[in-house]
């Protein structure tokens, strides 16, 4: 999957906490194909290890995640 097709956005009101919204590799309907609940940071790594992120790769996402308010993808969460 491309990289560019998750966004990684930290959570609303909460200290350390992250979204991952992946999105459909096909027709953009604007709609993620999934969002995730908040994710502590461990558990946000795990998940961006199943789309062949390395970890350097996502400790930069991470860390340059911005705030759900201003996610490029504004889905519903699921």
């Amino acid at each position: 999957m491309p990289h560019d097709r998750l966004g990684i956005f930290k959570a609303p009101n909460s200290e350390g906490k992250f979204i991952v919204e992946v999105m459909s590799e096909g027709v953009s309907t604007g709609e993620p194909l999934h969002t995730s609940r908040e994710l502590a940071a461990d558990e946000a790594r795990n998940l961006l290890r199943h789309y062949n992120l390395s970890d350097n790769e996502i400790d930069i996402r991470l860390a340059g995640a911005a705030p759900r308010a201003t996610a490029a993808f504004a889905g519903k969460l699921s």
